[in-house]
């Protein structure tokens, strides 16, 4: 399950959003950042590269730069931030 939040639920650019061929940057909770791709399938992964298949990979679908999104995972849950969206 995943949860989203906004800073800012206003217009916002296009570009913006999160979907497969984003290059994003994601803040952790500890506050330790990467860039990553997201890419639409399995046969596309290898270093910094998520694929929409995954658990994050699904849950940052369709969020913006700002937004924070939680992903409940078997240890627990983790919050990531998008600091920025690039597509």
């Amino acid at each position: 399950m995943a949860r989203m939040s906004s800073s800012d639920s206003g217009d916002r650019p296009e570009g913006s959003v999160v979907r497969p061929g984003s290059r994003m940057r994601i803040r952790g909770s500890g506050g330790v950042e990467e860039e990553i791709v997201l890419v639409g399938s399995d046969d596309e992964m290898g270093m910094d590269r998520l694929s929409t298949r995954t658990r994050l990979g699904r849950t940052l679908l369709g969020h913006h730069a700002g937004d924070q999104v939680e992903v409940r995972t078997e240890a627990g849950s983790v919050t990531f931030t998008i600091v920025s969206v690039e597509s």
